[in-house]
């Protein structure tokens, strides 16, 4: 069994959980403050959930930045493990026609389903777009504005914003944009609804991710675009080159041999799958999470500076009996990157705390270690097809939800792991929820999770402080708990997704429930 190279066992990154609020006021500031968040002055931004060092600075660290490259130039490298293009002003492709069917890059996680947004939750940074007036919702509430009419197939919610993709190749977005994350300028109000994404009008995008502060847009050619910023213990260091938030979307990885099929996002990373099999990452690497950079140089870089960090580069993996590792599948926690190979093995790296990664310790992994090869059932079921497998992860826990069932590992408080308040015990290795079958998509909040199975049921578990349960009430739930209401009664639950104190839904349409 091959395994990746792990360090000597040493104390974990802290990260803190959200506190508690004890009261509650209307209006913006109510959100969840982590005692150690990283607020920028003058922003509206209340809560962060970022990893740092156990003294803080009491302001954002100025970075010093490199001599930026000449806006409109491309950057190639001679190393193969680098994206062709990394770009500060991003060449256009050719032109698409505009809601083209035929898609030139296919990966099976690109949803086809469409349905409505429903959000519920905490919104007053305008997270749930239900417009200024709507800071709360106990219940799912239908999306409407300029979303009205739009066949949406996929949603995710960044740390308070939220990203829509259309059946046609658009994206919307609404929530925070004080780092440039929704990828279109706003002014007061503008962020409370949902609005086109600017910069992508020749492009059809097919996938989409988001973190805390960037949104990850991919087009039908394999070309990655992304908006907003990398934040570390330190504050924003940059996007695609050093520096300042890119308000509109930027080409970030652009290669004509090795295209995109996939891209995911952790809080304040990003991982590209290729069509060849190969993984590319880049962002914070602050807790492992980029599987390529030693802890010597994972605060910014170390004497490699930023754009070490900033480049795409290749997850590099041992070769098996000479084989080289490829890979079919990625998924990102918050601080975490889960990868599949195509012999069906799953190897994970990043922040391990409390066990999340699931490796059967609590030591942070820098670079990709295979979980043991009884955690998954790998046969071919009867009919040859491939199993279903889906990782979702927070700050501390992750889920993975394969061939119907969920698997959970890391910290168990506030029941974010669904395995009832008297089990005390924190699974290091993927253990099975018994109550929850036939599932097929998992995902997680920073201390939440979330399920849905294939009769469109979805169910929620874990701390109800930011309503984000959707069950109505903020008591903590320990063991998966149905979500009700009035607007998704008959009405099949086709994905969640879930950020700092919010919970998005795609539901299907009425017509097709």
């Amino acid at each position: 069994m091959p395994r990746g190279k792990t360090t000597k066992p040493k104390k974990a990154t802290t990260i803190e959980e959200p506190k508690r609020r004890t009261g509650r006021t209307r209006g913006r500031g109510k959100a969840m403050a982590s005692s150690e968040s990283k607020v920028a002055v003058g922003s509206k931004r209340k809560y962060k959930t970022a990893a740092s060092t156990d003294a803080a600075p009491p302001e954002e660290a100025v970075v010093p930045v490199p001599k930026r490259q000449k806006a409109g130039t491309s950057r190639a490298t001679e190393e193969t493990d680098r994206a062709v293009f990394v770009n500060v002003k991003a060449p256009k492709p050719e032109p698409e026609k505009r809601g083209e069917t035929g898609a030139k890059i296919s990966h099976h996680s690109h949803r086809q389903e469409p349905g409505e947004v429903m959000t519920f939750g905490q919104g007053d940074i305008g997270q749930l777009g239900l417009g200024e007036d709507i800071d709360e919702r106990k219940k799912p509430s239908p999306v409407r504005g300029d979303l009205e009419g739009e066949e949406v197939v996929q949603l995710v919610c960044g740390g308070m914003h939220t990203v829509a993709l259309t059946r046609d190749g658009k994206v919307y977005t609404w929530g925070c944009n004080d780092e440039g994350a929704l990828g279109r300028p706003t002014i007061e109000g503008e962020e409370y609804s949902p609005g086109l994404m600017v910069g992508l009008e020749d492009v059809v995008i097919v996938q989409v991710s988001a973190g805390d502060c960037h949104t990850a847009s991919l087009t039908n050619t394999g070309v990655v675009y992304c908006c907003g910023v990398f934040r570390d213990s330190n504050g924003p260091f940059g996007l695609a080159q050093p520096g300042p938030p890119s308000p509109s979307p930027i080409v970030v990885y652009d290669s004509p041999t090795s295209r995109a099929i996939k891209v995911v996002s952790g809080s304040d990373h990003v991982v590209v799958l290729t069509n060849e099999g190969d993984l590319f990452s880049f962002g914070c690497a602050e807790q492992g999470q980029l599987g390529r950079v030693p802890e010597c140089f994972s605060a910014r870089g170390g004497r490699k500076g930023v754009k070490y960090l900033l480049d795409p580069q290749m997850v590099r993996f041992r070769k098996s009996r000479g084989v080289k590792t490829k890979f079919s599948d990625v998924f990102c926690g918050s601080y975490t990157t889960y990868a599949y190979t195509q012999s069906r093995h799953l190897f994970a790296w990043g922040l391990n705390n409390y066990g999340q990664l699931g490796v059967n310790d609590v030591v942070i992994r820098y670079v990709p270690e295979q979980l043991p090869s009884d955690c998954l059932d790998t046969s071919e079921d009867t009919d040859g097809s491939r199993e279903e497998l889906e990782i979702a992860g927070g700050q501390h826990h992750s889920l993975l939800c394969h061939r119907g069932s969920v698997f959970v590992m890391g910290r168990r408080e506030y029941g974010r792991l669904g395995m009832g308040e008297e089990e005390k015990t924190e699974p290091l290795l993927p253990t099975r929820l018994p109550t929850l079958t036939d599932i097929v998509s998992v995902a997680a909040g920073s201390v939440c999770s979330f399920a849905v199975s294939r009769s469109g049921q979805v169910y929620s578990w874990g701390m109800g402080t930011s309503l984000q349960l959707g069950n109505g009430k903020e008591d903590d739930i320990w063991k998966p708990t149905p979500i009700t209401g009035k607007n998704i009664i008959n009405r099949k639950v086709i994905a969640s997704s879930s950020g700092g104190q919010h919970t998005a839904l795609l539901v299907s349409l009425p017509n097709e429930s």
